[in-house]
């Protein structure tokens, strides 16, 4: 594809000037023949030949010349020609990954060190006059002034329309990736919707040329039931073996406020994923910063760092408020006994459960936890606002009656029923 400067090519007009004045050259002339140059007319014939061939020449010389230095200022090119000329401009995108998977180190260098050397090597492809943007998937979105100020993932989709966003007036004739070409940033088929992108080649450098092993933790579950002051919190970490080899001695620990709370050794499979339980006793009150961390593993089988530390939080309230809101035949002393013993348990003269008993929903539904004991919803706004209650991330307890059919759970949203405990078992509060 060839562009031009259409606007310099009006100056093309200059090059009728060599033609007029050639034209003007070959006007005739009044012959006047003498008799003294009759043996001449011979010569004069064979002269005049060579004059108007040379005066010919001349013109398409300054013809030529004009046309010539018009092209030079009109500033030609032709696109996706490669080459080193100085004649030659193109434009070209180098996409270097700098995802989280690029910071795995192999010999003595990360990929993304390489990849910045690798990116250094394709832009000496390139010609003084050429164009070249290279960008970073971290690339900070920066001022007004900034020359690039798109956040992209390193998705193939996501890099074509930074393309477009990059080059708006005319589409790149390359764009370099150098990338681990992960599955996860690649496996969905690319969308080119700027058809202009269809002339743009496209390069992939795959920098990284075997699977890495990893071990990381994926995720931590509280599964603590009511947390309390003094009272055990029970979590369960998941951790993956991304690798082929075995693992025989990985630490998982737990810290609550900066302090190690509980730790474990954990052995895992190639490829396995283990859910470890850890409990610990937590003191505090209040918004607990809390991390996982898995330690003493070969550099070989644990590829990237980062991974091994997962953050999470827990909220432990100075006081649970609860609302114990009982139906006309139901019994609750049973039940605030419990709360009773559990309060007794926790520190002398701290009252961690405080409960009320009612006989109706009330309107101001200030509890972290409501107790419904053979409690049947009466009218349409009570369900409304137990609803909007357990929409609010708040805790509903339902020990229903003996003909209870569960359309008291069905319309308070997704509830699953437990277990139906034994008449006359002993339960513990955490459970």
């Amino acid at each position: 594809m060839s562009y031009i400067n259409p606007y310099m090519l009006a100056a093309l007009a200059a090059a009728a000037i060599p033609v007029i004045l050639h034209l003007l050259n070959l006007q005739k002339v009044e012959k006047i023949e003498f008799s003294s140059i009759m043996l001449l007319k011979e010569i004069r014939k064979s002269r005049f030949r060579k004059l108007r061939i040379k005066q010919f020449l001349l013109m398409l010389v300054r013809l030529l010349a004009i046309v010539f230095l018009v092209l030079a200022f009109a500033d030609p090119y032709i696109k996706n020609i490669h080459g080193k000329g100085s004649d030659v401009k193109r434009t070209g995108l180098i996409f270097v990954d700098s995802s989280y998977s690029m910071s795995a180190s192999r010999d003595t260098a990360n990929l993304i060190s390489e990849a910045g050397k690798i990116a250094g090597n394709i832009e000496g492809l390139f010609s003084s006059s050429d164009k070249i943007i290279r960008v970073s998937t971290s690339v900070p979105a920066g001022d007004s002034t900034s020359a690039v100020k798109t956040i992209y993932r390193p998705d193939l989709n996501s890099l074509i329309r930074t393309a477009g966003l990059l080059a708006p007036d005319n589409p790149p004739d390359e764009i370099y990736v150098i990338t681990d070409l992960q599955k996860v940033n690649f496996s969905a088929p690319p969308y080119i919707k700027d058809s202009r992108l269809g002339e743009t080649n496209f390069y992939f450098v795959d920098i990284s040329d075997a699977n890495l092993a990893n071990v990381s933790i994926n995720n931590v579950y509280n599964d603590t039931k009511i947390p309390n002051a003094g009272g055990r919190i029970k979590l369960r970490v998941a951790v993956k073996n991304g690798g082929a080899g075995f693992i025989s001695d990985a630490r998982l620990k737990v810290f609550a406020s900066g302090t190690l709370k509980s730790e474990q050794t954990l052995e895992l499979k190639p490829y396995e994923r283990k859910e470890a339980a850890l409990e610990f006793v937590q003191d505090e009150t209040g918004e607990i910063p809390c991390y996982a961390e898995i330690e003493g593993i070969n550099r070989n089988d644990d590829a990237f760092a980062q991974d091994n530390v997962f953050k999470f939080g827990l909220f432990i309230p100075e006081k649970i408020k609860i609302g114990i809101i009982k139906g006309r035949t139901a019994e609750t002393k049973y039940l605030a006994s419990v709360f009773d013993a559990a309060n007794s348990d926790i520190k002398q003269g701290i009252k961690v459960y405080d409960y009320s008993v009612m006989t109706s929903l009330p309107d101001d539904l200030n509890y972290d936890v409501l107790f419904l004991a053979g409690y049947e919803l009466k009218s349409p706004d009570e369900k409304n606002r137990l609803m909007k209650f357990v929409s609010d991330g708040k805790g509903v307890f339902v020990f229903p009656s003996n003909d209870y059919n569960g359309g008291l759970m069905e319309s308070i949203g997704s509830v699953s029923i437990g277990n139906k405990s034994v008449s006359g078992a002993s339960l513990k509060l955490n459970d």
